[in-house]
């Protein structure tokens, strides 16, 4: 759910293994934040880590390049826009995947305000713009009335 931003600018430095964080200082808003480190994140830091490299996430090709916000752009160009267009898939963005993010996050049962926090907004409405849930959550959502009403 990391903006492209905030995941290729994120740095070694800004992890904090210990406490299993990492600080996002580069955001939209500005305002920084804390948010937890799981799965590939979590990975991607500790092996960065172990490899000594300054920044988290550096795709094959692109570890000389210090200008993150250019080497993002270029990448989504080269790379991730190409990716698309092989696989078939139109209309979506890597902005989407924050879509995907808040989604998984509320569909497993998180607390809304949890979300409202690593996401890093300032007005909690945004979850309801960003919350597109799959057909089974309403499925599972209508039968959890039908049940209370019976």
């Amino acid at each position: 759910g990391l903006r492209t931003q905030e995941l290729f600018g994120l740095t070694v430095a800004d992890c904090d293994f210990a406490a299993g964080t990492a600080s996002l200082r580069r955001t939209k808003t500005g305002r920084s934040r804390k948010i937890p480190m799981i799965g590939p994140l979590l990975e991607a830091a500790l092996k960065a880590s172990l490899e000594q490299r300054t920044y988290v996430v550096n795709p094959k090709g692109y570890d000389k390049w210090n200008a993150r916000k250019v080497m993002t752009e270029h990448w989504k160009d080269s790379v991730f826009r190409p990716a698309l267009r092989g696989a078939r898939i139109e209309d979506f963005r890597f902005h989407d995947f924050r879509h995907v993010a808040v989604s998984n996050m509320i569909e497993n049962g998180a607390e809304q305000m949890a979300v409202v926090d690593i996401m890093g907004w300032k007005d909690p409405r945004y979850l309801a713009r960003y919350t597109n849930l799959r057909m089974a959550s309403l499925v599972k959502a209508m039968g959890t009335g039908l049940a209370a009403a019976q």
